[in-house]
């Protein structure tokens, strides 16, 4: 804010106060001078200031007051009330019931209610001259406050209300997704069980070209020992024919003929 325009601000709020000063002097004077004084007047006073003050000096006892706020416990007659409380209060009706009391309290009653209307007229064009931007800057911000909160819940809700949806559509799609669990289950079985096959399928083949070894083997075993068994066989029996011969070389010489004819036979 530039200097001058704050100077010129200065000078109408001085201007302001200075008319709403001259205003309220003039409605209190005003005010006064048609339902004044504040009090009684001087006139009621001079005529009835005797009665006020006994009028005073009764209600203001404790007595007195005992008596209004309860009277079927403190009222005239009853323990501990003083003799004179019934005339008092006789009295008390008599003075209120005067014309001329009746009146001053009517005045009284539009005066402060006058003097309190122009007092708040007073505030309220103070508050509206110098708290209007304040207190629409104030009203701005708790309008924008709860616009946020209406929104916060406006998106709360849309939030609750697309988790509601997709919780009703996942119920909704539950029997298919059972379907889906079912068949994924039975083609993981399906391939478990292939599996399974294939491993026992190789499980038999090893054992079957196993056993098939071991079968080799033992025949070959086998046949190794009947061979053997029957090369020393035919050597003993050589051996025997040899012996009845004369030749020693020619039964050596037909041995091993024999024995070589005999290896190629179990060949």
């Amino acid at each position: 804010m530039s200097g001058h325009r704050r100077e010129r601000l200065v000078s109408s709020s001085k201007r302001f106060l200075l008319i709403l000063g001259i205003v309220s002097v003039m409605g209190w004077i005003g005010i006064n001078y048609a339902f004044g004084p504040a009090g009684l007047s001087r006139a009621y006073l001079d005529e009835y200031r005797v009665k006020h003050d006994h009028y005073l000096s009764i209600t203001k006892s404790v007595a007195f007051r005992l008596s209004e706020q309860r009277p079927h416990l403190h009222g005239p007659g009853t323990e501990g009330a003083p003799e004179s409380l019934e005339d008092d209060i006789a009295f008390v009706a008599q003075y209120r019931a005067n014309p001329a009391f009746v009146a001053e309290q009517n005045r009284l009653k539009w005066y402060n209610l006058l003097f309190d209307l122009f007092n708040a007229g007073l505030v309220v064009v103070l508050i509206v001259r110098f708290a209007k931007r304040p207190l629409l800057n104030l009203i701005d911000e708790k309008i924008a406050e709860l616009r946020a909160k209406m929104d916060a819940i406006a998106e709360a809700r849309k939030q609750a209300e697309e988790r509601r949806q997709e919780a009703r559509n996942q119920i909704d799609d539950l029997p298919n997704e059972e379907r889906r669990v079912a068949q994924d289950m039975q083609e993981r079985l399906a391939r478990e069980m292939a599996e399974l096959e294939e491993a026992n399928q190789r499980s038999l083949d090893m054992m079957q070209q196993d056993l098939e070894d071991r079968k080799r083997k033992e025949e070959y075993v086998a046949h190794a020992l009947v061979k053997e068994e029957l090369v020393n066989a035919s050597i003993a029996r050589l051996a025997e024919l040899c012996r009845g011969r004369q030749s020693q070389a020619a039964c050596q010489s037909e041995l091993i003929d024999e024995f070589a004819t005999e290896l190629e036979t179990l060949s």
